[in-house]
Protein backbone atom coordinates (compact mmCIF):
# COMPACT_ATOMS: atom_id res chain seq x y z
CA UNK A 1 0.00 0.00 0.00
CA UNK A 2 1.35 3.42 -0.97
CA UNK A 3 1.89 6.13 1.50
CA UNK A 4 -1.17 8.13 0.33
CA UNK A 5 -3.22 5.49 1.64
CA UNK A 6 -1.87 5.90 5.46
CA UNK A 7 -2.80 9.48 5.82
CA UNK A 8 -6.65 9.07 6.32
CA UNK A 9 -5.86 6.15 9.41
CA UNK A 10 -3.84 9.21 10.51
CA UNK A 11 -6.94 11.40 10.86
CA UNK A 12 -9.35 8.68 11.37
CA UNK A 13 -9.42 8.81 15.16
CA UNK A 14 -9.38 12.84 15.09
CA UNK A 15 -12.54 12.50 12.81
CA UNK A 16 -14.81 9.89 15.03
CA UNK A 17 -13.86 11.91 18.43
CA UNK A 18 -12.20 14.60 19.95
CA UNK A 19 -10.29 11.79 21.45
CA UNK A 20 -9.36 7.98 21.25
CA UNK A 21 -10.26 6.87 24.96
CA UNK A 22 -11.41 4.03 26.63
CA UNK A 23 -15.11 3.52 27.46
CA UNK A 24 -14.25 3.35 31.35
CA UNK A 25 -12.81 7.54 30.71
CA UNK A 26 -15.95 9.63 30.01
CA UNK A 27 -15.56 13.61 29.93
CA UNK A 28 -17.03 15.07 32.96
CA UNK A 29 -20.41 16.35 32.77
CA UNK A 30 -21.09 13.62 29.70
CA UNK A 31 -22.27 10.48 30.18
CA UNK A 32 -20.78 7.20 28.73
CA UNK A 33 -22.73 5.81 25.76
CA UNK A 34 -24.59 2.70 25.92
CA UNK A 35 -23.44 -0.50 24.52
CA UNK A 36 -25.35 -1.36 21.78
CA UNK A 37 -26.20 2.23 20.46
CA UNK A 38 -24.92 3.52 17.55
CA UNK A 39 -22.44 6.09 19.78
CA UNK A 40 -21.04 3.26 21.91
CA UNK A 41 -20.02 0.70 18.45
CA UNK A 42 -18.47 3.75 16.94
CA UNK A 43 -15.93 4.14 19.45
CA UNK A 44 -15.72 0.33 19.33
CA UNK A 45 -15.15 0.14 16.01
CA UNK A 46 -12.51 3.54 15.89
CA UNK A 47 -10.69 1.95 18.87
CA UNK A 48 -10.35 -1.26 16.43
CA UNK A 49 -9.27 -0.12 13.79
CA UNK A 50 -6.72 1.91 15.16
CA UNK A 51 -5.12 -1.15 16.70
CA UNK A 52 -5.24 -2.71 12.93
CA UNK A 53 -8.25 -4.99 12.98
CA UNK A 54 -10.08 -3.72 10.11
CA UNK A 55 -12.42 -6.53 9.78
CA UNK A 56 -13.54 -6.41 13.89
CA UNK A 57 -14.16 -3.08 12.94
CA UNK A 58 -16.29 -3.00 9.68
CA UNK A 59 -18.16 -5.59 11.31
CA UNK A 60 -19.19 -2.81 13.74
CA UNK A 61 -19.52 0.03 11.49
CA UNK A 62 -21.90 -2.46 9.45
CA UNK A 63 -23.93 -2.84 12.93
CA UNK A 64 -24.12 0.91 13.22
CA UNK A 65 -25.25 1.04 9.36
CA UNK A 66 -28.13 -1.11 10.05
CA UNK A 67 -29.79 0.96 12.62
CA UNK A 68 -28.57 4.07 10.90
CA UNK A 69 -28.05 3.35 6.91
CA UNK A 70 -26.61 7.35 6.31
CA UNK A 71 -24.57 7.38 9.26
CA UNK A 72 -21.87 9.65 8.04
CA UNK A 73 -19.19 8.03 10.45
CA UNK A 74 -20.28 4.76 9.84
CA UNK A 75 -20.02 5.24 6.11
CA UNK A 76 -16.27 6.93 6.27
CA UNK A 77 -14.91 4.34 8.72
CA UNK A 78 -16.45 1.39 6.29
CA UNK A 79 -14.55 2.74 3.31
CA UNK A 80 -11.31 3.32 5.34
CA UNK A 81 -11.65 -0.02 6.65
CA UNK A 82 -11.78 -1.24 2.58
CA UNK A 83 -8.47 0.87 1.78
CA UNK A 84 -6.76 -0.48 4.89
CA UNK A 85 -7.98 -4.12 3.00
CA UNK A 86 -6.77 -2.85 -0.24
CA UNK A 87 -10.24 -2.86 -1.71
CA UNK A 88 -9.89 0.11 -3.26
CA UNK A 89 -13.15 -0.31 -5.71
CA UNK A 90 -15.45 -0.87 -3.01
CA UNK A 91 -14.05 1.83 -0.74
CA UNK A 92 -14.83 4.42 -3.08
CA UNK A 93 -18.57 3.39 -3.75
CA UNK A 94 -18.88 3.86 -0.48
CA UNK A 95 -17.50 7.40 -0.15
CA UNK A 96 -19.75 7.72 -3.54
CA UNK A 97 -22.99 6.71 -1.13
CA UNK A 98 -21.92 9.24 1.55
CA UNK A 99 -21.20 11.77 -0.83
CA UNK A 100 -24.89 11.27 -1.81
CA UNK A 101 -25.67 12.00 1.73
CA UNK A 102 -23.51 15.05 2.44
CA UNK A 103 -22.16 16.54 -0.71
CA UNK A 104 -19.49 18.44 1.31
CA UNK A 105 -18.23 15.87 3.22
CA UNK A 106 -14.75 17.08 2.92
CA UNK A 107 -12.57 14.22 4.22
CA UNK A 108 -14.39 11.80 1.58
CA UNK A 109 -13.75 13.97 -1.17
CA UNK A 110 -9.82 13.89 -0.22
CA UNK A 111 -10.15 9.87 0.38
CA UNK A 112 -11.53 9.20 -2.58
CA UNK A 113 -9.38 11.47 -4.72
CA UNK A 114 -6.65 9.49 -2.77
CA UNK A 115 -8.46 6.08 -4.25
CA UNK A 116 -8.37 7.39 -7.66
CA UNK A 117 -4.83 8.41 -7.79
CA UNK A 118 -4.22 4.85 -6.94
CA UNK A 119 -6.37 3.55 -9.92
CA UNK A 120 -4.79 5.76 -12.22
CA UNK A 121 -7.98 8.15 -12.78
CA UNK A 122 -5.96 11.25 -12.68
CA UNK A 123 -8.84 13.48 -13.34
CA UNK A 124 -11.75 11.77 -11.18
CA UNK A 125 -8.44 12.46 -8.39
CA UNK A 126 -8.07 15.97 -9.03
CA UNK A 127 -11.77 16.81 -9.07
CA UNK A 128 -12.33 15.31 -5.30
CA UNK A 129 -9.11 16.61 -4.38
CA UNK A 130 -9.63 20.57 -5.45
CA UNK A 131 -12.99 20.43 -3.79
CA UNK A 132 -11.37 19.37 -0.54
CA UNK A 133 -8.96 21.70 -0.51
CA UNK A 134 -11.12 24.82 -1.13
CA UNK A 135 -13.94 23.47 1.37
CA UNK A 136 -14.70 26.04 3.83
CA UNK A 137 -15.71 23.16 5.81
CA UNK A 138 -12.54 21.32 6.07
CA UNK A 139 -10.42 21.72 9.15
CA UNK A 140 -6.97 20.28 7.32
CA UNK A 141 -6.70 21.55 3.67
CA UNK A 142 -3.39 21.02 3.61
CA UNK A 143 -3.92 17.12 3.85
CA UNK A 144 -5.93 17.84 0.46
CA UNK A 145 -2.81 19.63 -0.94
CA UNK A 146 -0.25 17.38 -0.05
CA UNK A 147 -2.49 14.44 -2.04
CA UNK A 148 -3.02 16.96 -5.27
CA UNK A 149 0.72 17.39 -5.40
CA UNK A 150 1.60 13.78 -5.24
CA UNK A 151 -1.04 13.51 -8.15
CA UNK A 152 1.15 15.79 -9.89
CA UNK A 153 3.96 14.54 -9.00
CA UNK A 154 2.93 11.43 -10.28
CA UNK A 155 1.92 12.82 -13.61
CA UNK A 156 5.66 14.26 -13.75
CA UNK A 157 4.03 17.85 -13.57
CA UNK A 158 6.53 19.35 -11.15
CA UNK A 159 5.87 22.84 -11.36
CA UNK A 160 2.29 22.30 -10.48
CA UNK A 161 3.31 19.80 -8.14
CA UNK A 162 5.61 22.38 -5.79
CA UNK A 163 2.57 24.76 -6.43
CA UNK A 164 0.32 22.78 -4.37
CA UNK A 165 3.14 22.18 -1.74
CA UNK A 166 3.82 25.63 -1.12
CA UNK A 167 0.19 26.38 -1.01
CA UNK A 168 0.45 23.77 1.58
CA UNK A 169 2.85 24.88 3.25
CA UNK A 170 1.28 28.09 3.66
CA UNK A 171 -1.66 26.95 5.49
CA UNK A 172 0.54 24.38 7.68
CA UNK A 173 4.32 25.65 7.98
CA UNK A 174 4.97 22.98 10.79
CA UNK A 175 3.78 20.02 8.58
CA UNK A 176 6.29 17.90 7.62
CA UNK A 177 5.38 15.78 5.09
CA UNK A 178 4.49 18.85 2.67
CA UNK A 179 8.63 19.91 2.92
CA UNK A 180 9.67 15.98 2.31
CA UNK A 181 7.69 16.42 -0.69
CA UNK A 182 8.76 19.20 -1.69
CA UNK A 183 12.73 18.42 -1.40
CA UNK A 184 11.83 15.32 -3.70
CA UNK A 185 9.85 17.70 -6.05
CA UNK A 186 13.03 20.04 -6.04
CA UNK A 187 15.27 17.26 -6.28
CA UNK A 188 13.81 15.92 -9.46
CA UNK A 189 13.88 19.88 -10.78
CA UNK A 190 17.65 19.55 -10.17
CA UNK A 191 17.42 22.29 -7.59
CA UNK A 192 19.79 20.28 -5.00
CA UNK A 193 20.41 22.93 -2.61
CA UNK A 194 16.84 24.00 -2.19
CA UNK A 195 15.68 20.14 -2.15
CA UNK A 196 18.53 19.87 0.81
CA UNK A 197 17.38 22.92 2.81
CA UNK A 198 13.59 21.68 2.11
CA UNK A 199 14.49 18.08 3.24
CA UNK A 200 16.40 18.83 6.09
CA UNK A 201 13.31 21.38 7.58
CA UNK A 202 10.88 18.20 6.84
CA UNK A 203 13.19 16.03 9.02
CA UNK A 204 13.47 18.27 11.84
CA UNK A 205 10.00 18.78 12.04
CA UNK A 206 9.03 14.49 11.24
CA UNK A 207 8.22 12.56 14.24
CA UNK A 208 10.49 9.56 12.84
CA UNK A 209 13.47 11.61 11.97
CA UNK A 210 14.62 8.12 10.08
CA UNK A 211 12.66 7.27 7.98
CA UNK A 212 14.02 5.52 5.51
CA UNK A 213 12.34 7.48 2.28
CA UNK A 214 13.74 10.88 3.88
CA UNK A 215 17.33 9.57 4.35
CA UNK A 216 17.15 8.08 0.98
CA UNK A 217 16.00 11.25 -0.43
CA UNK A 218 18.73 13.41 1.56
CA UNK A 219 21.37 10.38 0.25
CA UNK A 220 20.21 11.09 -3.26
CA UNK A 221 20.55 14.62 -2.80
CA UNK A 222 23.97 14.93 -1.31
CA UNK A 223 25.65 12.85 -4.13
CA UNK A 224 24.26 15.03 -6.64
CA UNK A 225 25.91 17.85 -4.42
CA UNK A 226 29.37 15.66 -5.00
CA UNK A 227 29.03 15.72 -1.11
CA UNK A 228 29.77 11.79 -1.25
CA UNK A 229 30.66 11.20 2.45
CA UNK A 230 27.06 13.07 3.71
CA UNK A 231 25.36 10.93 1.08
CA UNK A 232 27.22 7.66 2.20
CA UNK A 233 25.88 8.56 5.68
CA UNK A 234 22.43 8.98 4.76
CA UNK A 235 21.93 6.23 2.81
CA UNK A 236 23.77 3.80 5.40
CA UNK A 237 21.24 4.67 7.70
CA UNK A 238 18.58 4.67 5.14
CA UNK A 239 19.68 0.89 4.91
CA UNK A 240 19.98 0.25 8.47
CA UNK A 241 16.32 1.37 9.07
CA UNK A 242 14.66 -0.44 6.20
CA UNK A 243 12.18 -3.30 6.81
CA UNK A 244 11.86 -3.36 2.72
CA UNK A 245 14.29 -6.21 1.14
CA UNK A 246 13.45 -4.84 -2.30
CA UNK A 247 14.39 -1.00 -0.71
CA UNK A 248 17.66 -2.00 1.11
CA UNK A 249 18.53 -3.72 -2.23
CA UNK A 250 18.40 -0.37 -4.43
CA UNK A 251 19.80 1.03 -1.51
CA UNK A 252 22.81 -0.88 -1.47
CA UNK A 253 23.79 -0.72 -5.36
CA UNK A 254 22.86 3.16 -4.92
CA UNK A 255 25.96 2.89 -1.95
CA UNK A 256 27.96 1.27 -4.10
CA UNK A 257 27.83 3.51 -7.39
CA UNK A 258 27.96 6.16 -4.87
CA UNK A 259 31.52 4.79 -3.29
CA UNK A 260 32.59 4.27 -7.25
CA UNK A 261 31.85 7.94 -8.13
CA UNK A 262 33.75 8.98 -4.73
CA UNK A 263 36.78 7.08 -5.66
CA UNK A 264 37.02 8.43 -8.96
CA UNK A 265 36.76 12.35 -7.65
Amino acid sequence: MSKNLLLPFLLFSLLLASSCRKHSQVIPGMSAPKPGTPAFMLEEATLLLNEGRSAAAQDRFSAVLAKEPRNEKALYGTAICLIYDKKLEAAAEVLKRLLAANADHADAHNTLGIIYTELNQPDQARIHLLKAANSPLYGTPENAYLNLAKLELKLSDLTSALRYTDKGISLAPTFSHLYILKGIILEQMGSHKDAEYALLKGRNLALLKDDPDILMALGRVYRSLGEYDKALDYLEKAYIQSPNPEQQAFLKAQMEETRREHGSN
